[in-house]
């Protein structure tokens, strides 16, 4: 919608959270305005401005028994009185020309019901949750021109694989619930979007077989749902590799271990990487079923890092479930919006095998370190350095308390 603004209008996308606060709102606000007078403020150029914001319902409330959130609430006494207050001078601001529109989700996981008062405001529309057949249909448009380059035995596959897709999502959704100690147990449209974007990585020259292809779904099945899932007593793991076991052979006529013979593991399935084979044409995104060949090649890229007089070398024995960690991470650094929190206990290797995969996919990690006089001033001016070193970085954020590895693409 606001790609096709006129060059009338301007725009500016806010995104709430559970940390936005009505100080924040309004100056970021007014960041995008020009002084017009001496009580008017209004879009810069003379332009119009169309303000999204996303995530409305995000902010937290005053109170538990408050209905009322405080950005949301600056915001509607600016649709009422036509602006809000100069905090500094105290004195009555107008913000001209500037048109509200928002979205968020029904309130869950965090989101709250906004006020009456507030939700009076707009004119308000309900997007549906789509149809079964509808998601199909999209995600089956999308693959269809992809596959159709493939041989014929994989050429028909587009619908089915939109459909199996679907059909784990459902059935991970609902046997996968959230509870207190695995709340990120939450699953939405996105996980199948992740899984296609992974299909839509083959290449003829590596894939050729239905089976291949197969074992390339099971695989981004795997990246988008499995990786979550907490190691524990319920065998989160083993569960959702009977459900997959399940969907191959309802959807494909096809058994797990009749398609994962060829890799050392079958439990924890197939590894596709983009890094083992250098070619200057195109970047393969192939089936790697030698674990040793892999082992070699990340210990030469280790020793390669350890040698480079800029870098801090690190002193690490790539057992299997490291390299497979490393082929996870370098997955999502090298795909488009790509982005991951790695969790574990200290010591557990996040910032060795991050700063080792980063180095195999030749991008540069830039790690902020968390003190006790750390603010948002200081993570700024860390953005800065990081824009200032690429103007299209890759951040990896360390946090020392508690220690998960967040990183940004």
């Amino acid at each position: 919608m606001l790609d096709n603004l006129p060059d009338t209008h301007s725009s500016l996308v806010i995104n709430f959270s559970s940390a936005t606060d009505s100080g924040t709102t309004q100056e970021i606000v007014e960041s995008a305005m020009e002084k017009k007078s001496k009580d008017k403020m209004g879009p810069a150029g003379g332009k119009k401005l169309v303000l999204f914001i996303d995530d409305f319902n995000m902010p937290v409330k005053t109170n538990a028994e408050s209905p009322f959130q405080p950005p949301l609430e600056l915001l509607r006494l600016w649709m009422d009185y036509g602006g809000w207050y100069d905090r500094i001078k105290c004195s009555w601001r107008y913000i001209l020309d500037t048109q509200i529109v928002s979205a968020m989700a029904p309130p869950t996981g965090g989101r709250e019901i906004i006020s009456n008062r507030t939700q009076s405001r707009f004119s308000l529309l309900y997007t549906a949750e789509p149809a079964d057949a509808q998601v199909i249909r999209i995600f089956e448009s999308i693959l269809n021109p992809k596959l159709s380059e493939f041989d014929n035995e994989i050429k028909p596959l587009g619908a089915v694989i939109a459909k199996a897709t679907l059909a784990v999502y459902k059935d991970v959704a609902l046997d996968f619930l959230p509870s207190p100690t695995k709340s990120h147990y939450l699953f939405n449209l996105r996980d199948v979007a992740k899984v296609v974007q992974g299909v839509m990585q083959a290449q003829q020259q590596c894939v050729d077989t239905k089976d291949g292809m197969l074992r390339l779904w099971c695989h981004e099945c795997m990246r988008a749902f499995s990786d979550r899932f907490l190691n524990d007593s319920t065998n989160d793991e083993k569960r959702f590799v009977a459900l997959l076991s399940k969907t191959l052979k309802d959807s494909f006529d096809c058994t797990w271990d009749g398609l994962m013979d060829e890799t050392s593991d079958s439990s924890q399935g197939p590894i596709f990487i983009s890094f083992l084979t250098e070619s200057s044409e195109i970047i393969p995104y192939e089936e790697n079923t030698d674990l040793k060949k892999l082992k070699n090649f990340l210990d030469e890229k280790l020793e390669d890092y350890n040698m480079e007089p800029k870098l801090i070398p690190m002193n690490l024995v790539l057992f299997e479930d490291a390299l497979r960690h490393i082929c996870r991470i370098h997955r999502i650094l090298k795909q488009e919006r790509g982005n991951m929190m790695l969790v574990g206990v200290g010591g557990s290797g996040r910032q060795s095998l991050t700063r080792l995969s980063c180095y195999v996919a030749d991008i540069t990690c830039f790690t902020i370190e968390i003190t006790k006089q750390y603010r948002s001033i200081e993570f700024r001016e860390d953005l800065k350095q990081v824009s200032e070193r690429n103007p299209n970085p890759t951040l990896t954020q360390t946090l020392t308390k508690p220690n998960p590895l967040l990183t940004h693409s």
